[in-house]
C-alpha cells in the first residue's frame, strides 16, 4: 500500500505539471467553497464529474486531527487534471492514531454493520490504520461522455490489552457512467456502482485472572443468547449494487437532476462455530436531488431540494442442536428494522468585491428516524431540525496568495449542536509549486450532551 501511495503521488506530480499558478489558487478556492457543492450528487456519475471544477490542481499533504478522543496523523495526495478532454482524478491517503470504542462496540465500521456487533462490557481504545486510494477516467467525443472510478479502503483496528480484538477490513468500489448531450448542452446519464466489503474480527484474552463475556449484538438492547461467550472469531461479508439517473448543464448554469436507489446486504458469520450464518441485514436507499445553478462573473446563486432515504431490515438465524460441530439452521426470522429519512434543501449566495469573495451557504433540513426489534419489543423513533449554515470569505492579498477563512454552524442527530472555524493560506512561490497551511477547530455536543472538540490541521503542496 505505501508503494502504491508514493505511485500515484508522483502519478499527480506528473500529470498536473501544466497546471498554471493563478489556475492552481482558482481551482483551490473553487474546491473549497464554489458552487459545485449545490449539486454535489450528480457528480457521483463518472461521466458528469469531469465537470466538477473550472481547471485541475494537485495537493499533496500531512496533517494531525483529534476528533472529541479521537486522535490520527495523516498524509496523502490527490489530483484532479484535465489534458485535452480526458480528464483524470486520483487519491491515495494513509492514517494512523486511536478510536475512542463506542460502547459495547469492538467491531470496526459500526456505522455499516449495525446491528449485528461484536461486544464486549470493557471495550476501550483501538489503535487504527487505514490505507486508501481511488482514481476515475473520463473523456468526451461530439454529444458523448463517458468514465469509470475504482477505489478500496484497507482498515487495521487493534488493541494491545484484554479483550485484544484485531479487525481487518476491505472495501471494494467500483464504477461507470455514460452521458449524451440532449438538448443545449444538457447531460442525459445514467450510471451503476458495485460494492464488495468484508471484515474479519478476532478477539484473544491473555490474562491469567479471567476473560470477559463476548456479546453479539443484535439490536440497540439485545443480543444473541444462546452464542454468548463463544464465537470468538467472526467475519462480515457485504455487497452493494446501485443505478443511477442523471441530468446536468455542461455549462455548469441551469437546472440539474439526480436519482440514485442502491442495495447493500451483508451477512455475520460467527468463524469459531463451523462458520456458521448467524444473521443477515439488508438495507435499501434512495437519493434524490434537483435543483438550479445561476453561475456569474460577480455574483452566483444556487438553490437544491434533496430527499435521502433508507429502509434496513435484518434477520436471524435459528439453529438446532450442534452434531458434528454443525448446527443445522431451522428458520430465519425478520427481527430488526430501521428506517430513516431526511428532507433538505440548500441555498448558495456569493458575490465579490475587488479582491474578496463571499459565499453563503445555508441548508434547512428535517431528520426522521424509528427503530424496532421485535422481541423483546424495543421501539425507538426520533425527529430533529437539523440545519446547516456556512458562511466564507476568500482574499487573493497577491497575485500568488490566498487567505481563505470559513464559519459553520450544524445540528444533527450525532451532534445536536456544533459549530467551527476554518482558515486556509495558500501562496504560490513559483509559476507551478506552492504552500498550503489549514486549521480548523470545533465545538459542540454529542447526544449524550457530553462537551466535544474538534481541531485539525495540516500543511501542503498544491500544483
Amino acid at each position: 500500500m505505501n508503494r502504491l501511495a508514493i505511485l500515484l503521488t508522483a502519478l499527480c506530480l506528473a500529470l498536473s505539471a501544466a497546471h498554471a499558478a493563478d489556475s492552481t489558487l482558482v481551482a483551490l478556492e473553487y474546491d473549497r467553497t464554489g458552487l459545485w457543492r449545490i449539486a454535489a450528487e450528480a457528480y457521483d456519475n463518472p461521466a458528469v464529474g469531469q465537470w466538477r471544477l473550472p481547471c485541475g490542481y494537485t495537493s499533496v499533504d500531512a496533517g494531525y486531527s483529534r476528533m472529541a478522543k479521537d486522535y490520527h496523523w495523516k498524509g496523502g495526495a490527490e489530483t484532479f487534471t484535465r489534458a485535452g478532454s480526458s480528464t483524470l482524478t486520483g487519491a491515495a491517503q494513509y492514517t494512523n492514531g486511536r478510536r475512542k470504542n463506542m460502547p459495547w462496540c469492538e467491531t470496526s465500521d459500526p456505522e455499516l454493520l449495525y446491528p449485528y456487533l461484536l461486544a464486549d462490557s470493557t471495550g476501550g481504545a483501538l489503535s487504527s490504520e487505514t490505507y486508501s486510494f481511488c482514481g476515475s477516467y473520463a473523456d468526451r467525443r461530439g454529444r458523448w461522455a463517458w468514465g469509470a472510478a475504482l477505489g478500496y479502503k484497507a482498515t487495521l483496528e487493534y488493541r494491545n490489552v484484554d479483550p485484544r480484538p484485531r479487525n481487518v477490513a476491505g472495501c471494494l468500489d467500483a464504477s461507470a457512467g455514460a452521458a449524451f448531450d440532449v438538448a443545449g448542452g444538457y447531460m442525459a446519464g445514467a450510471a451503476v456502482s458495485f460494492r464488495r466489503y468484508t471484515q474479519s474480527n478476532e478477539i484473544e484474552f491473555k490474562s491469567e485472572m479471567g476473560v470477559d463475556k463476548i456479546y453479539h449484538l443484535t439490536g440497540p438492547q439485545t443480543h444473541y443468547a444462546r452464542f454468548a461467550g463463544t464465537g470468538l472469531s467472526t467475519h462480515y461479508r457485504g455487497y452493494s449494487y446501485g443505478a443511477g439517473l442523471t441530468l446536468y448543464p455542461r455549462s455548469g448554469h441551469g437546472a440539474f437532476f439526480s436519482a440514485k436507489a442502491s442495495q447493500f446486504c451483508f451477512d455475520n458469520i460467527l468463524s469459531d462455530l463451523n462458520k456458521l450464518p448467524m444473521a443477515s441485514a439488508t438495507e435499501r436507499s434512495l437519493q434524490l436531488q434537483t435543483g438550479w445553478l445561476f453561475p456569474g462573473s460577480r455574483t452566483l446563486k444556487g438553490v437544491n431540494v434533496s430527499f435521502n432515504t433508507l429502509r434496513r431490515h435484518g434477520r436471524e438465524n435459528i439453529f438446532g442442536d450442534a452434531t458434528s460441530g454443525v448446527y443445522p439452521q431451522i428458520a430465519s426470522i425478520p427481527m430488526y428494522a430501521r428506517n430513516a429519512s431526511t428532507l433538505s434543501a440548500s441555498l448558495m449566495l456569493g458575490t465579490d468585491v475587488g479582491r474578496t469573495r463571499m459565499r453563503l451557504l445555508l441548508t434547512p433540513a428535517y431528520s426522521y428516524s424509528s427503530q424496532l426489534y421485535l422481541s423483546p419489543r424495543y421501539r425507538q423513533r426520533s425527529r430533529m431540525f437539523a440545519p446547516k449554515a456556512e458562511f466564507s470569505a476568500s482574499v487573493q492579498a497577491t497575485p500568488a496568495s490566498l487567505i481563505l477563512a470559513s464559519a459553520f454552524y450544524s445540528r444533527s442527530m450525532a451532534n445536536p449542536q456544533l459549530y467551527g472555524l476554518r482558515l486556509t493560506f495558500a501562496r504560490m512561490t513559483g509559476k507551478r509549486l506552492g504552500l498550503t497551511a489549514d486549521a480548523s477547530f470545533s465545538h459542540g455536543k454529542d447526544y449524550l450532551n457530553s462537551t466535544i472538540n474538534n481541531f485539525e490541521t495540516t500543511i501542503g503542496l498544491i500544483f
